[in-house]
């Protein structure tokens, strides 16, 4: 449609007309509509196109709704048992950077260059904790300003409060691999000072999959470009292997091992063995999960 020269969106209605006309199935043309009035057609196009053809413009025989329905609720199910995951796996990992290091150093050691083997990395990231700082309208972070001044750099057990993950993950990766202290953090989570690397990807791939998470986009049938490395050693009952890094399910083994190494129950195995028997095969396959993934030592209950 277009009008004063410029086009403008398709109604809800037409959207349902469109997709109905294409060759979507199982669905009254009514409650299409009521769907997409709370769900976008441009969110579930995402969930459209493996039940579509190449050119993803026409359906494919027997393209039922229920079908892409399912793996739409399936997805969001996926996302915020990983999401709760993730959040006692960040608070356990910030602690652990707040204590160990401040133990052994100081209460601004994350200001220290010393610590640190890249510098312009250290540079970037203590500005990120400053601004992420000076952002926040924590109560304990106006108490601190009011007391000390907004210039004083506080102790990391509140500065590290009110950064990101992803910040602190950054942080982690370049402290040098002289400091004990980082292998210490490894150790927690069950690797062994030779493999804080291991520890280092794990961090890199899980602060990708809570910004999907928090975000609510598609989940189950992206392939991460932020890959983990699958440790051959490692403490406590693990998977024999994942068949390809980028999918969700090496993600998944990782929210459970490091949930295991913190001693945190939240239900999460629970919840994932409804969400596989909610899938299809077809979906299990798309997430990566190799057949036997439950008889895999990790997710033995």
């Amino acid at each position: 449609m277009v009008a004063n020269g410029k086009e403008l969106p398709a109604t809800i209605e037409q959207q349902a007309e469109l997709l109905l006309s294409r060759g979507l199935c199982g669905i009254s043309k009514q409650d299409l509509i009521s769907r997409l009035k709370t769900v976008s057609c441009y969110r579930l196009s995402n969930y459209f196109y493996p039940y579509m053809d190449d050119s993803r413009t026409f359906f494919l025989e027997n393209s039922n709704w229920d079908l892409i329905w399912n793996d739409y609720c399936m997805d969001s199910r996926l996302r915020s048992i990983l999401f709760v995951g993730l959040s006692h796996i960040e608070i356990a990992f910030r602690t652990q950077l707040e204590v160990v290091m401040a133990q052994k150093y100081n209460p601004q050691w994350y200001a220290d260059e010393k610590n640190f083997f890249n510098k312009n990395r250290f540079l970037r990231d203590v500005a990120e904790l400053k601004e992420n700082w000076k952002r926040s309208d924590e109560d304990f972070k106006k108490s601190y300003d009011a007391e000390c001044g907004a210039a004083d750099l506080p102790p990391s057990w509140m500065m590290f409060e009110t950064s990101t993950f992803g910040n602190l993950s950054k942080i982690f990766e370049n402290i040098d691999s002289s400091v004990p202290e980082k292998a210490a953090v490894a150790q927690f989570f069950g690797f062994s000072k030779a493999a804080v690397h291991i520890l280092v990807s794990w961090m890199r791939n899980l602060t990708n999959v809570r910004n999907i998470c928090a975000h609510h986009s598609r989940l189950f049938s992206r392939k991460s470009v932020v890959k983990p490395k699958f440790p051959k050693d490692i403490r406590g009952n693990w998977v024999s292997s994942w068949p390809d890094s980028g999918k969700i399910y090496a993600s998944v083994c990782i929210v459970k091992k490091l949930l295991d190494a913190c001693g945190i129950d939240c239900g999460f195995m629970s919840e994932l063995k409804a969400i596989a028997t909610a899938a299809s095969c077809f979906d299990m396959t798309i997430m990566g999960f190799p057949e036997n993934w439950k008889k895999e030592p990790l997710f033995q209950e």
